[in-house]
């Protein structure tokens, strides 16, 4: 069984028989937030270690020709949440 997923997410179904399965969790103190704003507090507020393996995982993959996909460090909003909408880009997620 997959260490870290927790059991009543919808990803959890999908890891039995996973080797591997890559997460990352932190606790957002809830004030009623759109999912948008959780979003962007959380890319402005990950680890320098997360950074780090970001960087990494980087300079591996594209030697290999797939696809570099930037630095949380780079990742600065450029609009506030609410003025995001359906299909905008956001670091590296669409």
């Amino acid at each position: 069984m997959m260490q870290g997923i927790p059991d009543f997410t919808e990803l959890h179904d999908y890891v039995d028989g996973a080797y591997f399965a890559d997460n990352y969790q932190q606790v957002v103190d809830y004030q009623g937030e759109s999912a948008m704003d959780i979003y962007l507090k959380v890319m402005t507020t990950t680890p320098e270690w997360v950074n780090n393996l970001m960087k990494m995982r980087n300079a591996i993959v594209s030697r290999l020709g797939l696809k570099h996909l930037g630095s949380f460090e780079d990742f600065a909003p450029k609009k506030s949440a609410n003025e995001y909408k359906v299909g905008d880009q956001s670091g590296s997620f669409r």
